[in-house]
């Protein structure tokens, strides 16, 4: 009898385990990298204009340009299955001033097509003020926070992560968390997308240089997850008291 209820302790335990360990590693997801070093952007990376070239592994978006009639001239992953994009990352140059043009990355995700629902996160450089801009939007409020200066003619690796309950924004491995207690991880989505843009006004865009945009997506992970964990312990406690009776 007790060399039963041993062995269903151990089970239960082992149970356990496996599912963190399983939930653990469903949550890490995928990640996509596109270098440019082929010439060309590989699906699933996408770009809305062809005002652009690629030398050298690096992609060079033309400025003072029209896109597509639009006024954003964006490359990135648009992800519509389930789980979502929660961290982009990218090397940029920009090659001078234009107080009008913001450019950076983003990092996104929604709950419905009307974009009502969800979060929106911007690293970018801002030209007015020479300082990187950090910014974000919950489909109600906005905040911004100015973080380091930079300068023209020079790489940055930059990035934004969606932590549980927080934002960090990077630059070249500095890392810095903002807005904690604010942030709020998905329950569900609709689409998400991480992307490098530049040129809100069409015709006064800069010159920008990319290389090595990565975006890394992981699964919603709902909370019934952690009621699984909790139901099997007390099953296993309540088969042990009836093994004990």
């Amino acid at each position: 009898m007790e060399m039963v209820c041993k062995f269903k302790t151990i089970s239960i335990i082992f149970l356990c385990f496996f599912l963190l360990f399983f939930s653990a590693n469903t949550a890490t997801g995928t990640i996509y990298t596109e270098d440019f070093n082929d010439g060309n952007i590989d699906a699933p990376f996408e770009i809305n204009t062809t005002n652009y070239t690629i030398s050298n592994g690096e992609l060079h978006i033309i400025g003072g340009e029209p896109y597509n009639n639009t006024d954003l001239c964006e490359i990135g992953v648009y992800h519509f299955n389930g789980d979502y994009i929660y961290r982009v990352e990218s090397s940029l140059l920009v090659l001078g001033p234009n107080p009008t043009d913001l450019t950076g990355i983003s990092l996104q995700w929604y709950e419905d097509s009307n974009d009502n629902h969800g979060w929106k996160a911007h690293l970018k450089f801002d030209h007015t003020n020479g300082v990187f801009w950090a910014h974000y939007w919950n489909g109600t409020d906005a905040f911004d926070v100015n973080l380091e200066s930079f300068n023209y003619n020079e790489w940055y690796d930059l990035s934004i992560t969606f932590n549980t309950d927080s934002i960090t924004y990077g630059i070249n491995g500095s890392e810095t968390e903002l807005f904690k207690g604010s942030y709020q991880e998905p329950t569900s989505i609709y689409y998400s997308y991480g992307e490098i843009h530049s040129a809100i006004f069409p015709a006064d865009g800069v010159d920008v240089y990319a290389d090595n945009l990565s975006v890394y997506i992981k699964q919603v992970i709902p909370e019934p997850a952690s009621m699984f964990l909790f139901s099997f312990g007390l099953l296993g406690i309540a088969g042990i008291s009836r093994k004990k009776k």
